[in-house]
């Protein structure tokens, strides 16, 4: 469950998500980007649901990165029949903000035991504690420095 949670934390930190900024705790996270590049973002999270797409500022490169949407999903690696156990997408603007400017895709994954992601809550049907799982989360960004 404690990768879990913390994916779900990501889901909102690396998603760049941001509400309610003065009383946000700062998170790093990691990303690797199609343009070649990876790069350490600042984010903020008040630790709850986010309504607004917040800005990333890049850590000791100076400039930051605006989300346009995101995606992730769950997927269990030892039986891929099973498909996603869970994914989620959203837009900014129902993909109509920020339309006319170019945007990278970043992501990061991490991988594990279904027991250690979903600890004590039940598993999906068909999952297994011992199968290992993979969590992938990708975010559009505008990269401006």
């Amino acid at each position: 469950m404690r990768r879990l949670l913390a994916a779900v934390s990501l889901i909102s930190v690396c998603g760049l998500l941001a509400a309610g900024v003065g009383s946000a705790a700062r998170e790093e996270t990691v990303l690797q980007c199609d343009n070649g590049q990876t790069v350490t973002v600042l984010t903020a999270t008040t630790g709850g649901e986010a309504d607004a797409f917040g800005v990333g500022q890049i850590v000791g490169g100076g400039g930051h990165l605006i989300p346009t949407g995101f995606s992730g999903s769950l997927v269990d690696v030892d039986k891929p029949e099973l498909g996603e156990l869970f994914s989620f997408s959203q837009l900014k603007g129902n993909g109509n903000a920020n339309r006319n400017q170019a945007t990278v895709s970043c992501s990061f994954g991490d991988s594990g035991l279904a027991a250690d992601f979903f600890g004590p809550d039940p598993l999906p049907e068909g999952v297994d504690p011992t199968d290992v799982v993979a969590f992938t989360f990708t975010v559009s960004v505008i990269w401006k420095t």
